[in-house]
Parts: structure tokens; C-alpha cells; sequence
């Protein structure tokens, strides 16, 4: 005996689709949402338990420093981690009931009057403002004497160290096994390319030299910079994938027409493993974060022990300019810290 097996229309089965895509998008808010609470609700809890046994002496004696310095060792957490949760709790000492995560009010305890903070707390909750708006708001004057400067400084309380780099600088490097016209020098471009130009003058003495590259209707040209080391091997890059929170594939633009896909981790940091539910959790918010921009910027480091180079990235939402976002940008390693979605990396 036949059955009659009904027929989908292409109509049915497309509102099935979009039924459970829905559905998927809602659990993953869900998930995020609970856990960006969640968050909020531990760090003021643990600022709770470090703020209201004691009285205000003990705030600043040498057994609290002691206290926090073994906390630190012990729970694998930087000392910051613990002033930051103390000061949360003391500028708020009834948890803030708002849609506003742990990245918005590690930005806002860093403005010691009561009453600039309540006004940034709410401009950020009438304006609905992402961190990032909120972190520009807040910090823009401190962000620029940060910029500016350009030797790498001791880091500030749960504060990476970071060095703003300079986009399309290289080495000059001399090789006796690799022959060069006379005139020129090789131009190293990063992660082992390198590329041999006609640079004016040029003169080993033995030691790197630092060069930039120009382009006009002709090529490319380069010529000495006097910009130092730190300011290199800083990109304009696309993202290919997010692997976890700090892991991630991108395509990066070399120069001189020039691009190469590394899968790189981020520095000084260290995110939930893809094995918990965190782990899910700050993988997503990394997509999103890239899902929004053009493009990043990405500055490298030595490579870890698998091979993978060790990168500050950096991203704004509006920025066109590649190196007005290494100067200006949002810095994701940071960002991910304050959100509580990772740990300051302990050697």
C-alpha cells in the first residue's frame, strides 16, 4: 500500500528555517544575557566579601596589600582584578540594576567624582552606548597622552602595556646569502617575506634600519623613517575566522600588494577554553566585535610555542582610517579583560 506523503512547499519549509535560525539567535542572547548578569553579579559579590568586613584603615595598610598579593597568586588572577571588584563594590554598594555589562562599569569606576559618574552611567543607559562609545566618552584624554606616547610604559592597574604601531614601517636588513642590485636593500615584511627595493642612500651599518613605504600612480616607494623598532609589523587585516576568544584567522595586507593568512593569538591574555560554556560565550562576542568593522588593525609580536604570532588587535566602528584606528581604536585585548571574558596572562 502506498502512502500519501505530504509535499512541502518551498513556502513551508522557508518559514520552518527562519523559525529555527530565530530560534538559535534567541538561545545564544539568552546565553549572553545571562552570563553578561552573571558576570556583574560575581565581581560585585566578590567586592562585597573584599570591602565589607573591614574598616576604611584596612583599605590602604600593608595587610590588605598583603592580602590581595596572596589572593592573586592563589586564585591566578592579577592584583588589579581584586582593587577593581573593591572599588566597584564601594561606588555602588547596591548592584546597579541595568542593561549595562562589566566592561561599561570598569570604565566608569575609574571616574572618582560621584557626580561625572552618574552622569556618564546615565548618558550611557538613555543613549544605549557600547562600551566602546562609553570607553571614548570617558577616556578620550587619557587615550591621546596614552597614543602619544610611543616607549612601551609599566603597566597601569588592569591595564595591558601595549605599543600603538605605525602602519607600512619595515626593516632594511642586509644578507650576504641573498644578493641585492646595487642600490638596494631588503625590506623585511614580516613573518619571513622579504622584499627586495631601491632605497636611496642606503647604508649598512650592521644594525636594522627602519624604513616606510609610499605608494603613488608608479609603485611603491620607500625611504628612511625615524620612527623606532616598536612602532613595526603593525597591519591592516581582515578576519577569515574566529577560532575561540583568543585565537583568531586573519588576512593581512603586507603591502607592496602583499597579503598573507596567519592564524594569530592574542596577546597577553588568556580566554575560556571552547570545551565550557565561557568559552562559547567570549568566541561569540570576538565574532561580533568583527562582524561589525570593515576591517582591523593588528600589531605582532614573537611567535608562541606552536607557532602562532602573538598580536594586539585594535578596531573602531566608524574609523575609515586604518592608522587613526592603531592610534585611536578600540584595544581588544583589553576590552575582553574588562568584560570579564578573559585573564591577564601570568608568566
Amino acid at each position: 500500500m502506498k502512502r500519501n506523503i505530504k509535499k512541502f512547499s518551498n513556502s513551508g519549509y522557508h518559514i520552518i528555517l527562519k523559525n529555527i535560525k530565530n530560534e538559535i539567535v534567541r538561545g545564544r542572547r539568552t546565553v549572553e544575557e545571562s552570563y553578561r548578569r552573571e558576570v556583574l553579579q560575581a565581581h560585585w559579590n566578590i567586592g562585597e566579601i573584599l570591602e565589607k568586613p573591614f574598616k576604611d584603615e584596612f583599605r590602604k595598610s600593608s595587610e590588605r596589600a598583603n592580602m590581595v598579593s596572596k589572593l592573586a597568586k592563589d586564585l591566578n588572577r592579577p592584583t588589579s582584578f581584586f582593587y577593581d571588584l573593591s572599588k566597584f563594590y564601594r561606588f555602588y554598594p547596591i548592584i546597579p540594576k541595568t542593561s549595562l555589562s562589566w566592561t561599561h562599569y570598569c570604565h566608569l569606576i575609574r571616574v572618582d567624582d560621584e557626580k561625572e559618574r552618574c552622569k556618564f552611567e546615565k548618558l550611557a543607559i538613555e543613549k544605549s552606548l557600547s562600551s566602546q562609545s562609553l570607553y571614548q566618552l570617558v577616556f578620550s584624554k587619557k587615550s591621546e597622552k596614552r597614543i602619544s606616547s610611543q616607549v612601551l610604559a609599566l603597566p597601569e592597574p588592569g591595564i595591558l602595556p601595549c605599543i600603538r604601531g605605525k602602519l607600512y614601517r619595515y626593516r632594511c636588513l642586509f644578507r650576504k646569502d641573498i644578493p641585492c642590485a646595487k642600490g638596494q636593500a631588503l625590506v623585511d615584511m614580516g613573518f619571513g617575506f622579504l622584499r627586495a627595493m631601491d632605497i636611496p642612500d642606503w647604508k649598512t651599518n650592521g644594525s636594522p634600519t627602519p624604513v616606510r613605504s609610499y605608494k603613488n600612480e608608479k609603485g611603491y616607494l620607500v625611504r628612511r623613517a625615524t620612527h623606532c623598532v616598536e612602532n613595526l609589523y603593525t597591519y591592516q587585516a581582515t578576519v577569515t575566522r574566529v577560532i575561540d576568544g583568543d585565537t583568531i584567522v586573519l588576512n593581512i595586507d603586507l603591502g607592496f600588494d602583499s597579503w598573507i593568512e596567519q592564524k594569530l593569538r592574542l596577546r597577553g591574555i588568556d580566554a575560556a577554553e571552547m570545551s565550557c560554556a565561557e568559552g562559547v560565550v567570549v568566541k561569540n562576542y570576538v565574532k561580533k566585535v568583527c562582524a561589525k568593522v570593515g576591517f582591523l588593525v593588528c600589531k605582532t609580536y614573537k611567535q608562541d610555542k606552536y607557532g602562532r604570532y602573538l598580536v594586539d588587535i585594535f578596531y573602531s566602528l566608524n574609523e575609515k582610517d586604518p592608522q587613526n584606528v592603531a592610534e585611536k581604536g578600540m584595544y581588544l585585548n583589553q576590552e575582553l579583560v574588562d568584560q570579564g571574558y578573559a585573564r591577564i596572562y601570568q608568566r
